[in-house]
């Protein structure tokens, strides 16, 4: 299933873990590339921006004289289903070796031209995409889509990077799992999914069950996710084992996509 599919069908309501699919593909859509040559999907383009930014500023702090350890800031990004598509705000970062701040302002901006109505998404005061509707009809079928609260816009989640860690006891690079933060956030937002990239990519799907269960008791939850950043210095069967663990406590939707490729449940 297209990940758009999933946001369009789950769009009014609160999903359960059953809901989630095994596989989730990223829209095929791509940009660059002459006669389709060379050409990128768009979602993995905005990945790999997203991790050359944290890895560049990981390569300055280790220079800085005044440098202590510090791993380089994390940058984020956030996604929003529109219409059938997936869009990409531009990359932020709060400059924070920890965290990263979520800066974010989305509205649909409506206007008309030459009879059309036209829908702009508009993130952080920029347009990243229009929507046309040029006979009654069309315009009827949004205006019912409104009423019902069933119009195609909606924040996805939000995408963060964490840098490189390196074990001072065992002189080895590792990426850690998310932290308390992340997860605390990803509750605040109400979004339906959370992306953490390091080498991979890692997608939490929030569930009713998580809601119901957990989210008021999440005093264990630092020791479960840094037992995850532990288990990737023993191998990645013992990283997806861990992760997969952590994702069943809590019954939540964990997915692993490698560089490039689809979301697997795991």
């Amino acid at each position: 299933m297209e990940l758009t599919t999933f946001l369009i069908d789950n769009l009014t309501k609160e999903s359960s873990i059953t809901d989630y699919p095994q596989r989730l593909d990223f829209p095929s859509n791509s940009r660059g590339g002459f006669l389709g040559f060379g050409s990128k999907n768009i979602f993995w383009e905005e990945m790999s921006k997203l991790r050359r930014f944290t890895d560049s500023s990981s390569d300055r702090l280790k220079q800085h004289p005044g440098y202590s350890g510090s791993t380089g800031w994390e940058y984020g990004i956030g996604i929003f289903l529109f219409g059938q598509g997936l869009y990409y705000s531009d990359i932020f970062t709060s400059r924070d070796y920890t965290s990263v701040q979520t800066q974010l302002s989305a509205k649909i901006e409506v206007s008309k031209k030459d009879g059309s109505s036209i829908d702009s998404l508009i993130v952080n005061d920029k347009v990243l995409a229009d929507r046309y509707f040029y006979t009654n009809d069309e315009i009827k079928e949004r205006n019912d889509l409104i009423s019902a609260n069933s119009y195609p816009f909606k924040l996805a989640g939000v995408a963060h990077t964490h840098p490189i860690v390196t074990s001072p006891f065992l002189k080895k690079d590792y990426y850690s799992f998310f932290s308390n933060t992340d997860i605390y956030s990803f509750i605040s937002t109400k979004t339906p999914f959370t992306f953490l990239l390091t080498d991979r990519l890692w997608v939490l799907g929030m569930t009713a069950e998580f809601k119901n269960h957990h989210n008021q008791n999440l005093s264990e939850l630092s020791n479960d996710l840094a037992e995850v950043s532990r288990a990737e210095l023993k191998g990645v069967d013992d990283l997806y084992s861990a992760a997969s663990s952590f994702a069943r406590r809590y019954e939540l939707a964990l997915y692993v996509a490698e560089m490039g490729g689809s979301l697997y449940r795991i």
